[in-house]
């Protein structure tokens, strides 16, 4: 089975996660290097002490550095010795100060080289999940713009595709739906009595003689898991302004980076229960989100900010606290498939 090749740009991520930017081990351990500086600092203060008269003085033939010094005898001698004591005190607190910042510098490129690490790790894993995330998401095409799918499972020659159902409310069946090497098919409704109640929609296309990969289920996420979301975003282009807008709109398959911020105990109305840090925009709606393994968590169903209505109601009917709301604004929502697609779901 083919999948599709690495993309250069991994569409939509910061710089930092794109799979162009270096290989693994791309970036140098900087705190490793940290240590030597201080043993730097310390032999260069030991040759100022050394070099500088008036800070070394002589008592009894032995060289006293650092001010212990003594002296019964009221000599110039002695007042250069204290003098010597006064600036020896001097530069060793300016040493001292000097450890000290560097210790704080120290802590500083930890975290720096933490971070950085966490970052590499991330880019890794969208260098390797994206061609995954490619195969297995569809374009749908639709009267007015496009949107995302899933490639779920095979029976024979059918494919069957999830996305959400306010999705294809903007076209109507048959469906043309675009798979990621450019093959276009038509796709009808599945109803299941199961999802009328969600905002998921299952779609059926026949492939005799090509062979897809679909997508592996993964469990309901952790708070704070790594999740990456994917789908075609709405881009337009500004080749040619005098362009229509709807003529201008060019789809980029995207992969965009984040991590789960809450799993709610019951789900939102439609069916939204995972919420996500990731960006996601017009276009990616029905497409997947993926765990680290590559497998399929959830799908995308709304970005944050909603504007239209207020769906941010149980299914009960109750309404969550006035902090828990404020997060949920913040949050993409996903709709989890770990409790929706057991084996005999489509087993017609």
């Amino acid at each position: 089975m083919n999948l599709p090749p690495e993309s250069p740009n991994s569409g939509g991520l910061p710089e930092i996660y794109s799979p162009k930017f270096g290989g693994r081990g791309a970036y140098p351990n900087m705190v490793d290097n940290a240590h030597p500086t201080f043993i730097i600092i310390f032999f260069i203060y030991l040759k100022i002490a050394l070099n500088q008269g008036n800070l070394i003085c002589y008592q009894e033939k032995k060289l006293i550095l650092l001010g212990f010094v003594s002296s019964t005898q009221p000599t110039m001698g002695n007042y250069m010795n204290w003098l010597g004591k006064f600036l020896n005190f001097k530069l060793f607190f300016i040493f001292i100060f000097t450890l000290f910042c560097l210790q704080i510098s120290h802590q500083s490129l930890s975290i720096i080289n933490s971070t950085i690490r966490q970052q590499q790790i991330i880019k890794d894993i969208v260098a390797d999940l994206f061609p995954i995330a490619k195969a297995i998401t569809v374009k749908i095409n639709l009267d007015e713009g496009f949107a995302s799918g899933v490639l779920v499972a095979r029976q024979d020659k059918n494919y069957f595709i999830v996305t959400n159902a306010h999705v294809i409310r903007g076209g109507e069946s048959p469906y043309q739906i675009q798979t990621f090497d450019g093959n276009i098919y038509k796709a009808e409704i599945v109803d299941i009595e199961k999802i009328r109640d969600k905002d998921i929609a299952i779609l059926k296309f026949s492939a005799p003689n090509m062979e897809y990969l679909t997508a592996e289920k993964g469990k309901l996420p952790k708070k704070d898991d790594f999740v990456l979301a994917v789908g075609f975003t709405q881009r337009q282009s500004q080749d040619n302004e005098n362009q229509e807008d709807l003529e201008r709109i060019k789809p980029k398959f995207e992969a965009l980076t984040g991590k789960v911020t809450l799993i709610l105990d019951k789900p939102l109305k439609q069916g939204y229960q995972i919420g996500y840090s990731n960006p996601v925009v017009d276009g990616m709606s029905g497409g997947a989100i993926l765990n680290e393994n590559g497998e399929l968590v959830g799908i995308n169903a709304m970005r944050a900010y909603a504007i239209l209505g207020d769906p941010y109601v149980y299914e009960d009917d109750t309404i969550p606290r006035d902090s828990l709301r404020e997060l949920m604004i913040k949050s993409s929502w996903g709709i989890p498939i770990f409790n929706i697609f057991d084996e005999d779901f489509f087993k017609f």
